[in-house]
């Protein structure tokens, strides 16, 4: 099903056995979850516990499963006793994750699930590209390197997206007007980030492309304000970032880097996919 994925993780403390993670991003029918859940546990094994999150206001709730009574005997089959080991979880407009009791998921294991999901994403789509011995890439700041984040690769599926999509809601606000995006390809994310939102002031704010470095070597009519969001897809060195520092008058935490690896402590990075990469990055 494109609107659902499901990843393992380690909860914080736990780094024998990994729990998993199912993400709706529109309810299903439980049976649908119980034929994910039988998949996942046929490949992998029985997993610690079970996480099933939506970003949807209209979750699931602990009482609704235990209430059928087939999703429960598969449960218990695939998994074990439900009421220890399944967790139901839902995503607020701003992006804190909520049991279905409304208790806040912990923080440390809130960015476990979200940092796992990612770089599960990431490695499913080959989110880096890497040269071989014969060719190296030339970035758009025209730095040479021998490792190239494409972040167009992990946004194929509307339900990983709109899981992305999650990480992006703490920066959204309600008087943002306009977002400017580096590539218009990741419009998409930005677009479910928009809409899961959704409680804008202004309407929705409007979304454009500045093309990178071709917009910094060329004069572009950047609105530069506390209305105006701008989002870098990728780097592997934060440069198009700081030149938008030095080059505009927007401060600094009002732009954000989605994937990035060695981002300097300065900028605000939402993806670091540091993790999912073998070996030194070279660049020049």
């Amino acid at each position: 099903m494109s609107h659902c994925f499901a990843f393992r993780f380690f909860e914080p403390d736990d780094h024998e056995r990994e729990s998993l993670a199912v993400f709706i991003e529109f309810k299903v029918s439980l049976d649908a979850v119980a034929r994910i859940l039988k998949q996942d546990v046929t490949d992998n094994l029985v997993p610690k516990n079970v996480y099933l999150i939506t970003s949807s206001q209209d979750g699931f709730s602990l009482a609704e499963c235990k209430n059928d009574e087939s999703f429960v005997s598969e449960f218990d089959s695939y998994v074990g006793e439900i009421d220890s080991r399944l967790r139901c979880i839902k995503s607020s407009h701003v992006g804190v994750l909520s049991y279905c009791d409304a208790e806040e998921v912990e923080e440390r294991l809130s960015f476990s699930i979200l940092q796992s999901g990612m770089v599960a994403l990431f490695r499913k789509h080959r989110g880096l590209i890497v040269s071989n011995t014969a060719y190296h890439f030339v970035k758009p700041s025209e730095a040479h390197c021998d490792k190239f984040i494409r972040a167009s690769n992990l946004l194929i599926s509307s339900g990983e997206v709109a899981f992305l999509a999650i990480s992006l809601l703490p920066f959204l606000k309600t008087d943002l007007k306009r977002i400017y995006v580096d590539t218009s390809s990741i419009s998409f994310l930005i677009s479910i980030a928009i809409r899961l939102y959704a409680k804008f002031e202004c309407g929705t704010p409007a979304l454009e492309s500045f093309e990178s470095y071709g917009a910094l070597n060329e004069h572009y009519d950047f609105v530069e304000d506390e209305s105006s969001l701008i989002i870098v897809s990728a780097t592997t060195s934060g440069s198009l970032a700081s030149k938008l520092v030095n080059d505009t008058n927007i401060p600094s935490n009002q732009i954000l880097t989605l994937f990035h690896i060695n981002l300097p402590s300065d900028q605000v990075g939402i993806f670091d996919v540091s993790s999912a990469t073998e070996g030194e990055l070279i660049s020049t």
